[in-house]
């Protein structure tokens, strides 16, 4: 609780244009990133208000012909939809925006995108709380590779983690796209 305090802290100290500014960076990042190129399906997540906002790079994707999926809380589970911009998101469980209508995940060179409320250098994540990501992020990484997302402030020395806690492979910050430097101990990189 205390990094995740920490780190809404950090967040809430950025200004509006600030924000958006950093977003429109890390969007900028991602998208010049191998794997993002490389991918024919995009897996992302509509931001919550502390979250860096990956709007513009769903617009790209779409244009670039890329498939692109949003989570969909299913009990205690997220489920991926497609998702193309200007089609309706319904609020969903804990207040995330979610596709409806859409096709599942296929079967397709891709990229996962990843929100957290704080990661380390080692690609340590602290989520919510509620463990979706983690629960999820085996399976997703079977589709490619997984990139924490988030802005500079929120990127700490170490984060805890627990025996269920799932590790990012990559980090993409408003500095760039970058491996994680390792797995802290009882952490699996997806």
């Amino acid at each position: 609780s205390q990094c995740r305090s920490a780190a809404s802290e950090a967040v809430a100290g950025l200004s509006p244009a600030l924000r958006s500014r950093l977003d429109h960076e890390i969007c900028l990042g991602i998208a010049g990133f191998r794997p993002y190129t490389d991918a024919r399906q995009v897996f992302a997540y509509w931001a919550l208000a502390d979250e860096v906002s990956l709007e513009r790079l769903a617009k790209r994707a779409c244009k670039e012909g890329k498939s692109l999926l949003l989570p969909l809380l299913v009990g205690e589970s997220l489920e991926f939809r497609s998702w193309k911009p200007g089609e309706t998101l319904v609020r969903g469980g804990h207040g995330v925006s979610e596709p409806r209508r859409g096709r599942p995940a296929e079967d397709l060179p891709s990229v996962v995108l990843v929100p957290g409320r704080a990661f380390d250098a080692s690609g340590g994540r602290v989520g919510r709380g509620m463990g979706c990501y983690d629960r999820a992020l085996d399976r997703l990484a079977d589709y490619g590779p997984v990139v924490g997302v988030a802005y500079a402030c929120q990127v700490f020395p170490s984060v805890p983690h627990g025996e269920r806690d799932r590790a990012v492979g990559f980090l993409a910050t408003e500095d760039g796209v970058v491996r994680a430097a390792g797995v802290g101990e009882g952490m699996k990189a997806r």
